[in-house]
C-alpha cells in the first residue's frame, strides 16, 4: 500500500463524505472526529455503515476532544498516525482537514509519492521567533473563550510572562531549533516511526501541555532536527490562499485549480455546484 490518508475532523458535513467517497477509491481512509462532536461522530458512523467503498475506511473509537491552539490537535493527530502504523506498513501518511479535496486524478498523487519514496512533504520555515508558543505556560489555552476573547487570550500571555519572570518556563523545545509551518503534511513512514518512538520516549505529549498552536511546530521542529533533514521538500503539496490574513480563503470556481503542481486545496466548499463540478473533471470522479 503506497499511501494512507488522515482525516482530523470536527463535523459530519456534505464535503466530508464526498472527501472520503473520492479518496476512498483508491487509498485506505482513517478519520479522528472530535471527540466534543458526538452528534457527528454518531451520524457518520451510522453513513459508514450504510456504504461500501474499495478501501477500508475506519473511524477511529479511541479519540480525544480537540482544542484550537492546544497540543489536542497534536494528540489527535499522532492517535491516527499510531492507528494507521497498527494497521499496515504504509509508505506514506497524508493528513488533510474536512475542508480539504485533491485537485488532481489520485492515481497522478499515488505516482508522485512513488518516485519520492522516502521524502516528507511539509511546509517549514524559521520558526525561532515563534519561541513564546513552546517557552511559556499558556494557562488558558482549553477555555471555549480562548479562539473568540482577545481578552482571555491576552490575560493568558500576562499570566505566562509573569511566569517566565520567575524562570518558569517550558524546556521541552529548549535543544532544538524551532521550525514553523501548516500543519498539513505527507510524511514518509520512517519518520513517522521516528516521531512516534520519540514521543513514547521523551513523554512529549504531557510536557506540550500549555503550549500555544504547537500544532504547527511539532512535525516541522521534529523533523529539521532529525537524520531526516535531508529526507524533505519544503511544500505540503496543498493550494492554500492566505490572502485573506490569518484564515484561508474559500476557493471558489473561478480558480484555474489546473494551473497547480498542487494535489490538494484547502478550503473548497463542494456544496458549490460549480465547483464541485469541476472538481470531479479535475479528479475523474464519476459520483453524484
Amino acid at each position: 500500500m503506497n499511501n494512507v490518508f488522515l482525516l482530523q475532523v470536527h463535523r459530519d458535513t456534505y464535503h466530508l463524505r464526498k472527501l472520503i467517497e473520492v479518496i476512498s477509491q483508491y487509498s485506505d481512509v482513517f478519520i479522528h472526529m472530535d471527540k466534543k462532536s458526538e452528534s457527528d461522530y454518531s451520524s457518520l458512523t451510522s453513513w459508514l455503515d450504510k456504504n461500501t467503498f474499495c478501501f477500508s475506511v475506519i473511524l477511529l473509537s479511541d479519540r480525544c476532544s480537540v482544542y484550537w491552539g492546544d497540543c489536542s490537535q497534536i494528540s489527535a493527530t499522532l492517535s491516527l498516525l499510531k492507528a494507521a502504523k497498527e494497521e499496515k506498513d504504509y509508505n506514506f501518511f497524508t493528513l488533510l482537514s474536512g475542508d480539504c479535496f485533491p485537485i488532481k486524478p489520485l492515481p497522478e498523487f499515488n505516482k508522485f509519492l512513488s518516485e519520492n519514496k522516502g521524502m516528507n512533504f511539509i511546509s517549514i520555515s524559521d520558526g525561532e521567533k515563534f519561541s513564546n508558543r513552546v517557552e511559556l505556560y499558556h494557562y488558558f489555552i482549553q477555555s471555549k473563550y480562548y479562539r473568540s476573547s482577545i481578552l482571555v487570550r491576552k490575560l493568558s500571555l500576562i499570566v505566562a510572562k509573569l511566569l517566565a519572570l520567575f524562570k518558569i518556563k517550558n524546556k521541552v523545545f529548549d535543544s532544538y531549533s524551532l521550525a514553523k509551518g501548516s500543519q498539513w503534511f505527507t510524511l514518509s513512514n520512517e519518520f513517522v516511526s521516528y516521531v512516534i518512538d520519540t514521543v513514547s520516549r521523551d513523554n512529549l505529549l504531557e510536557s506540550l501541555k500549555y503550549t500555544n498552536c504547537i500544532d504547527e511546530l511539532f512535525f516541522q521542529t521534529l523533523l529539521i532536527n532529525s537524520e531526516f533533514s535531508q529526507k524533505h521538500k519544503n511544500d505540503n503539496l496543498r493550494l492554500i490562499d492566505w490572502a485573506g490574513g490569518n484564515s484561508p480563503v474559500l476557493l471558489n470556481e473561478e480558480y484555474d485549480f489546473s494551473a497547480t503542481e498542487s494535489f490538494f486545496a484547502r478550503k473548497i466548499d463542494v456544496e458549490n455546484k460549480l465547483v464541485f463540478n469541476k472538481l470531479k473533471k479535475l479528479v475523474g470522479f464519476n459520483g453524484v
